[in-house]
């Protein structure tokens, strides 16, 4: 390892070297300054970012205007629904809460994500919870969402897609105040200001937001409160931009779905009760951007980055054995009490993105190094016994559990966009990823001796990714690419279905453990080796063709995903018992299909779909008899993937005149299977549903712009199941939320 990366700085140096010798003229200031601050942020976020007609990869790009028409309330997957081959739900039913975004018939812990370049996806369990980011769509200025693994080269690595998201980068001196409100009580302040100081080098950006909704569903609601801090400095052959961002949100527990049978009485049913069952969480982003311009070929972006977070969730648990809970020493206690705990984690991520850009008649060469360091520390309380008579000394707050985690990356990455002639680019993509995860529970409570677990794993993946884009002429391009990635386990997965870290008496999922002894001769833990659970890969085999001109823009590709060593419940044995396991091998195939045109009269259609065949090629899982104990084996091969749609649609007719902006949207998702079983009664038939808005702009009140917003979703009334899955004969459904609307104003 420490010769590879000898290697790579002496190559690095070498290629500067030579790099700069040939290129001398440097890029004047006032060139500098008279590009736009967005063009120039983009050198921020390049080697994350695919091109029209050169970059050989499936993408969509929303603008700034698609955004501002949209957003009022909403987390960002809520904005992403009109992406092919997507598809985006809350947990509240409403548009606020926790909201989920599957692809391509994959879930989140499988989609890369970047704000400003920087990854976002924790490192732990691989997910983004955009409801720790309240209100970030107000500050955004563009996104793309590439589909498939894509081209980003460093970061989480992607299966279904990554979507890179650009901060606003506003130079123009700017006031804004937004006031909305609207169905389940929802209601959004807003506050925002750019203003350009020192001769506009230098750009303030502030937003303060405060959102508030009490849910679709029964106890369901939320508040949150967000703020965004950005200084941009233009200088003479360099750009810094730095960045604050973050808030908190306070949401009522509405994660788990509800029995089929409850929603046929009641659609808004919530099946947790306890009132105070609540997530409290706080999450802040600082990152620290600098780009310079060696000249017009060579350009170095160095980025710094710091994520931290800090918050818990509370719930009432029934009838819980005390022992487990570390309330008594006697493992074969028989005292139980109904009790309310509180799981609390604190985390920080600290990260370094460096890269080198070389652009010269024929290449844009991209090399760089990503590294990052993650620490967490998982922690549970035990706030109240209900029945208090069995231990009249508990205190309250006490601490049952501790484990930490620790996570290293360290990537090395090279990309290549070369012409090879006059209308044909190749892309060659290189990335070499090593990842160190160690985790280790404390001496705490009785988590002790041989109920303390540790274990400490390296991953190495090397991922290569190649392509071409060839354009035939002015308007029409073919492309194609192969691309490899690789994904380690998230830390859930290194345990069993429904076992964790926090769990007393669960073994991780290893082969192999030695245990470790103290001087005086006790058992002080047991470290495990060889985990059962092996990492995730895929081959993305792309093709598609694109055509555009001044009123149409079309996309049209094809795709085939071969997804081995899928963690899957149930999929080995261990002891003879079914555990979790790399039981999976799916392909994830089908067509997407995108076009877009300006009509005369300010009309403009945009409409896509895609269709999936998205299928077990190799599955087994063991299912155990309760009354006999004996576990058989059930074969899946052929079966659908559950909880995707096969089909899926949108249409949207919007006109554009001054000074009103109208827009109908229909949005179709076919039939969602619930388990593997893929039998009719656990399935989401499939829904249709009607959304609009309508947009006033540039009345005049004392020389200010006022901005009139209404946003009309289900206008069918539409009833509608989003997610879910079968268990034990019954479906467990989230329910959509029928008509509801949004009014606001923007001044």
């Amino acid at each position: 390892m420490k010769k590879f990366v000898l290697i790579f700085l002496v190559f690095v140096f070498t290629l500067f070297n030579k790099m700069s010798a040939q290129q001398k003229d440097t890029i004047p200031e006032e060139d500098l300054l008279n590009l736009s601050l967005e063009e120039l942020m983009q050198f921020n976020v390049y080697s994350t970012r695919a091109f029209e007609r050169k970059t050989p990869v499936v993408f969509t790009n929303i603008d700034n205007e698609y955004i501002n028409e949209m957003h009022t309330v909403e987390d960002i997957p809520m904005l992403l629904t009109e992406i092919p081959n997507t598809f985006a739900y809350s947990d509240a039913g409403s548009m606020m809460g926790y909201s989920h975004l599957k692809v391509r018939g994959f879930s989140m812990q499988r989609q890369g994500v970047m704000i400003n370049g920087i990854p976002q996806n924790d490192p732990e369990d691989q997910l983004v919870i955009w409801v720790d980011m309240p209100d970030l769509a107000s500050s955004i200025e563009n996104i793309q969402f590439q589909r498939g693994v894509g081209s980003s080269l460093y970061g989480a690595s992607t299966f279904s897609g990554s979507l890179n998201v650009l901060t606003s980068t506003e130079k123009d001196e700017k006031y804004e105040v937004s006031i909305f409100g609207g169905s389940y009580n929802t209601q959004k302040m807003g506050v925002k200001l750019s203003k350009p100081l020192l001769d506009d080098k230098l750009i303030l950006q502030v937003r303060l937001s405060e959102l508030s909704s009490d849910g679709y569903r029964e106890r369901s609601d939320s508040k949150q409160w967000a703020y965004f801090f950005s200084l941009n400095w233009i200088g003479e052959k360099s750009l810094i931009k730095f960045n604050a961002f973050g808030g908190n949100e306070v949401c009522h527990a509405s994660w788990n779905p509800s029995p089929e049978s409850e929603l046929k009485e009641n659609r808004k049913h919530n099946p947790i009760d306890y009132k105070n069952t609540v997530d409290n969480f706080t999450q802040s982003h600082f990152d620290l951007h600098h780009t310079y311009f060696f000249n017009e070929s060579l350009t170095w972006k160095n980025t710094l980055f710091y994520i931290y977070g800090s918050g818990y969730y509370e719930s009432y648990k029934k009838d819980r054995n005390l022992w487990e809970y570390g309330l008594v020493n006697n493992e074969d206690t028989e005292l139980e009490s109904d009790l309310i705990r509180e799981k609390w984690v604190k985390k920080g991520n600290l990260g370094l993105i460096s890269q080198l850009s070389w652009k010269h008649e024929k290449s844009e060469f991209t090399i760089g190094t990503f590294s990052s360091m993650f620490q967490s520390n998982h922690y549970g309380n035990v706030m109240e016994l209900k029945d208090k008579t069995i231990l009249p000394d508990f205190e309250e707050g006490f601490t049952y559990y501790r484990y930490r985690g620790k996570k290293n990356y360290i990537t090395f990455f090279a990309n290549e966009l070369y012409d090879i002639g006059e209308n044909l680019n190749l892309m060659i993509n290189l990335h070499f990823q090593r990842i160190d995860y160690s985790f280790e529970q404390d001496e705490i409570a009785n988590f002790k001796g041989k109920y303390r677990n540790s274990f400490d794993l390296e991953y190495n993946f090397f991922n290569p990714r190649i392509g071409l884009n060839y354009n035939i002429n002015a308007n029409f391009n073919i492309f194609g690419n192969v691309s490899v990635a690789q994904k380690e386990p998230v830390d859930s997965e290194m345990f069993d279905t429904f076992d964790g870290a926090d769990d007393l008496g669960v073994n991780p999922l290893f082969e192999k453990s030695d245990t470790i002894y103290k001087e005086s001769g006790e058992v002080d833990k047991v470290e495990w080796s060889s985990p059962m659970v092996k990492s995730e890969k895929l081959i993305d085999y792309e093709i598609g063709c694109a055509y555009i001109n001044n009123n149409l823009k079309i996309n049209f590709n094809l795709f085939r995903m071969d997804f081995s060593n899928q963690v899957i419940s149930n999929a080995q044995l261990r002891d003879d018992f079914p555990v979790s396991g790399n039981g999976g091998k799916t392909i994830h195939q089908g067509i997407e299909f995108m076009l877009k045109y300006k009509l005369p009269h300010n009309f403009e259609i945009s409409t896509n779909f895609a269709y999936n065949n998205n299928h077990f090629d190799e599955l087994t899982q063991y299912e155990v008899n309760w009354d006999t104990y004996e576990v058989s084996a059930i074969d899946f091969k052929d079966k659908k993937v559950t909880g995707f749609p096969d089909f899926l649609a949108n249409f949207r007719l919007t006109y554009r005149t001054h000074p009103i902006t109208t827009s109908l949207h229909f949005q179709h998702i076919g039939k969602q299977y619930l388990d593997n079983s893929n039998l009719e009664k656990h399935s989401i038939p499939s829904f249709t549903v009607v959304n609009a808005f309508v947009i006033l702009r540039y009345f005049q009140i004392f020389e200010n712009d006022l901005e009139v917003k209404l946003l009309l979703n289900n206008i069918l009334n539409k009833e509608y199941y989003t997610a879910g899955y079968s268990y034990g004969g019954e479906n467990y459904l989230w329910t959509g939320a029928k008509f509801n609307f949004i009014v606001g104003l923007n001044y």
